[in-house]
């Protein structure tokens, strides 16, 4: 049977690739996050393109694990000419010559640079994964004009914010057999990097494993912070992207901790992220002017969020806790890398 644009979920074309295959000045990421709950490792892939303005445009394939009996993350990366770039029709399908990105699944190899740090189990890592999709996205702006206007300059949402992966991670002799690994999908395009940010990510909640919760806070030019929330919770979807959560919401961070406070209706929420500081890996953002932002990630943070109810109107009560230990992701980044953080890629 032929396939009609109706049969394509709206997560699915929130996939399709923006870049025009010629914009210069112009960037796109597609990235999955995924823990194994039978060894505690995390791994973070990712599918690149960069079209600069004054370079020819190319592609790289990152990914990264997470060990916490290993000192450090160990990362990889292979970088590809643009020619290697493929984006294919109504169902999406961006590859990067071999490695293949589709809706439900995800295959891809990344070697490790020149200068890898000491420890490194190998210098290939390779992933052949599929999942089961979701058919709505979760968008970090709450009016669509934003997604269509110049401002923000970057655009962000989660095609699948709460998937379960199967299949296998090859990290030079070592394999992980996945089966319903709670994991991650999102895409990010845009024009210029925010100067700085924070985000996370967990739908590994030992409480509850439907809950979900996905954040940021941004300076898109170093003033003033913007936030952005997504919470799940007893099969209800909390959106806090309006104006007013925008400009208003409570949120502070470090490099390796991040409070913050929610509420709508009847419902607060109280969240909590962090990690020892080894189990950051710094990488490099490149953005299109050239200007360059360093990451300092991690797939394996906690996470508390402490929920309240406000029965009667007036005074709030707790109504639950929501943890998660070692499947949470973070990332912050700044201009300059922290002291205590490696960069690697």
């Amino acid at each position: 049977m032929a396939t009609t644009p109706a049969t394509i979920s709206s997560a699915e074309r929130d996939n399709h690739l923006r870049w025009d295959g010629r914009q210069a000045g112009f960037y796109e990421v597609y990235y999955l996050k995924v823990n194994d709950p039978v060894t505690g490792v995390g791994f973070w892939l990712r599918y690149t393109l960069t079209s600069p303005h004054d370079a020819q445009p190319r592609a790289d394939v990152w990914g990264v694990l997470f060990d916490p009996q290993l000192p450090h993350p160990v990362g990889f990366k292979t970088t590809h000419p643009v020619w290697h770039i493929g984006f294919h029709g109504e169902r999406f399908r961006f590859s990067i010559a071999d490695n293949v990105l589709m809706h439900d699944s995800a295959v891809g190899q990344a070697d490790s640079p020149a200068g890898a740090m000491s420890g490194s189990p190998d210098r290939t890592m390779r992933w052949d994964l599929h999942w089961q999709p979701n058919v709505t996205s979760v968008r970090y702006y709450g009016y669509d004009l934003l997604y269509r206007i110049g401002w923000p300059k970057t655009k962000v949402l989660t095609p699948n914010t709460s998937i379960r992966m199967t299949g296998t991670v090859v990290v030079g002799d070592r394999t992980f057999t996945l089966t319903d690994a709670p994991a991650q999908q999102g895409h990010i395009w845009g024009v210029q990097h925010a100067e700085r940010w924070v985000w996370g990510h967990c739908c590994a909640f030992a409480e509850d494993p439907t809950a979900v919760f996905e954040g940021l806070t941004a300076s898109p030019s170093g003033g003033r912070d913007f936030s952005t929330f997504f919470v799940r919770l007893d099969g209800r979807d909390f959106h806090f992207n309006k104006l007013a959560n925008l400009l208003w919401t409570p949120s502070q961070y470090d490099v390796d901790r991040w409070s913050f406070e929610l509420e709508q209706d009847d419902y607060r929420f109280t969240g909590h992220v962090s990690a020892p500081i080894e189990r950051f890996i710094g990488v490099t953002y490149i953005s299109c002017d050239d200007s360059v932002r360093i990451c300092n990630n991690t797939m394996i943070a906690d996470c508390r969020i402490d929920v309240a109810r406000r029965n009667d109107g007036k005074t709030w009560q707790p109504y639950k806790t929501l943890t998660s230990q070692g499947t949470a992701a973070m990332e912050t980044v700044a201009r300059k890398p922290h002291p205590k953080v490696p960069v690697q890629l």
